[in-house]
């Protein structure tokens, strides 16, 4: 009895123990239902949310699933419209036949098919422009059972590329057509694009071979670092380079001239992320400016031989007056002979000046006036001690049809002022000044003796001297007026004769 209870009691344990185990795989199938239910809930508010096409597909590519977008872009009412049929069904004959060969093909090797660019004609014309990525679908036991796909309209994207690609081709037309040479460089200073005139100087066909290369590739060292630094330059600065001069060996050996502009390009943050440059040839002008150089240099040596000469010739002048002079004993007769001596010496020194000066357009009139008055002094002075002068007019440049008549007119009021200005013994100072101004000048030209007598007007007097010096004024279109405070003071205005 005692044995058949026990075996009783184990068959009551273990019948319980079954009936747990069933509870507890009937709890467990309600649990896998519910999350296979959440898990298709989620799967279906992820699918119908988001803005592509997505649909699954059995092995006999037929469709099994597809998504709210999906069932828009088909103008279908139910999914259940599209279950159980191929691309063909739904696409018709052309675009659904090759879909249903890149699926098969998909099936059979297992290799997924990434980002396809698809064009499709709708029923209303239009191209509709797609991007469709296709995985396998594998059980557990790693074997292909089906397809899951995804498809991106990207007409606006596809739009904005053929605008830009048409943009592009217009900016290249625009490049080839023009005479000067373009290029766009990185910041490494690598040609990005340039144009056929650009292609034509390196010695390459097709602009596009220079893609990814750099000057070192087309031009001699020294011209290709040259740029290299003036472009890496711009690239940390940011300063553009303008109209710069260079001479460029071309690929077949020859020379030719260029101003060359090149400028950053700078990205919407702030960013710069390369350069453009341009560059025009101007090896005729070159050629032209060197023979005009070389003319004008030739020009010049032959006007200061001239000014040499004339120079000379005044002297010989001065000299026989000088000579003239001695041999005539009335002394008012002598007096006008030296005047005029002196006046052809005060020629003959400009051009000397010219003669020496560099720049035939700048005269170096603060030399000249120093001179000059020392030298009047030397002649006219009975004690060069007694008479100083104070001469103030640095920096000051004129050019030949100016300084001539402004040396006369200082010649003939420091010769005055010696012969008219002080008594045998008397000290005093001459004193010239020339200042600029905006283009006028300004001559003050005195002495601090006796003064002007205050009867004489010297626009109307019989000194050959005092007429010269109006006559000269008028010749440069300028003013002159007297001031007779303090000694004697002429002050003359004008502006540069032909600037």
């Amino acid at each position: 009895m005692e044995t058949e209870s026990l075996t009783r009691e184990q068959l009551v344990f273990e019948l319980n123990k079954m009936r747990r185990r069933v509870d507890e795989l009937e709890e467990s199938e309600k649990q896998r239902e519910r999350t296979l239910r959440r898990e298709k809930a989620l799967m279906d508010a992820l699918m119908d949310h988001i803005p592509d096409s997505i649909y699954f597909k059995d092995k006999q590519c037929r469709l099994v699933r597809i998504n709210r977008k999906m069932m828009h872009d088909l103008e279908l009412k139910d999914e259940s419209q599209a279950i159980g049929k191929t691309d063909v069904d739904l696409f018709g004959e052309e675009f659904g036949h090759k879909c249903l060969n890149e699926d098969r093909r998909l099936i059979e090797t297992g290799e997924p098919v990434i980002s396809l660019l698809e064009s499709r004609k709708l029923n209303d014309g239009r191209i509709n422009w797609t991007l469709t990525s296709k995985v396998p679908i594998r059980n557990e036991k790693g074997q292909i059972v089906g397809l899951v796909g995804i498809t991106r309209e990207i007409n606006e994207l596809k739009k904005a590329e053929q605008e830009l690609e048409r943009e592009r081709e217009l900016l290249q037309a625009l490049m080839d057509n023009f005479p000067d040479t373009i290029y766009f460089k990185d910041t490494s200073s690598r040609f990005t694009r340039i144009n056929k005139a650009q292609a034509r100087v390196i010695g390459i066909d097709n602009p596009e071979e220079a893609t990814g290369r750099s000057d070192f590739d087309y031009f001699p060292p020294e011209h290709a670092t040259e740029a290299f630094e003036d472009e890496q330059k711009i690239m940390k600065t940011g300063q553009p380079l303008i109209s710069k001069t260079e001479k460029i060996k071309k690929a077949d050996g020859s020379f030719f001239w260029v101003i060359a502009t090149k400028v950053p390009i700078i990205d919407k943050n702030g960013e710069i992320i390369g350069l453009v440059g341009v560059s025009r040839d101007i090896t005729d002008r070159k050629l032209i400016e060197d023979k005009l150089q070389a003319s004008l240099k030739e020009k010049e040596v032959l006007l200061r031989e001239i000014h040499h000469r004339v120079k000379n010739n005044m002297q010989i002048i001065s000299s026989l007056l000088r000579l003239q002079s001695n041999a005539i004993e009335d002394k008012k007769a002598t007096q006008l002979i030296r005047e005029c001596e002196n006046r052809i010496r005060a020629m003959a020194f400009i051009h000397e000046q010219i003669y020496k000066t560099k720049d035939l357009a700048n005269i170096d009139f603060s030399e000249y006036v120093t001179t000059l008055s020392t030298k009047l002094i030397r002649i006219y002075s009975r004690d060069p001690n007694l008479i100083t002068s104070s001469i103030h007019c640095q920096n000051v440049y004129l050019n030949v049809n100016t300084a001539i008549p402004a040396g006369l007119i200082i010649n003939e009021l420091i010769t005055n002022s010696l012969e008219h200005a002080f008594d045998a013994n008397q000290k005093g100072e001459i004193f010239v000044e020339i200042r600029s101004d905006g283009g006028v000048y300004t001559l003050r030209i005195g002495d601090d003796g006796m003064g002007f007598p205050e009867d004489l007007d010297f626009r109307n007097t019989e000194s050959l001297g005092l007429n010269l010096v109006v006559n000269l004024v008028d010749q440069l279109d300028g003013t002159i007026e007297l001031n007779r405070e303090k000694g004697t003071e002429f002050a003359i205005r004008f502006k540069m004769v032909g600037a």
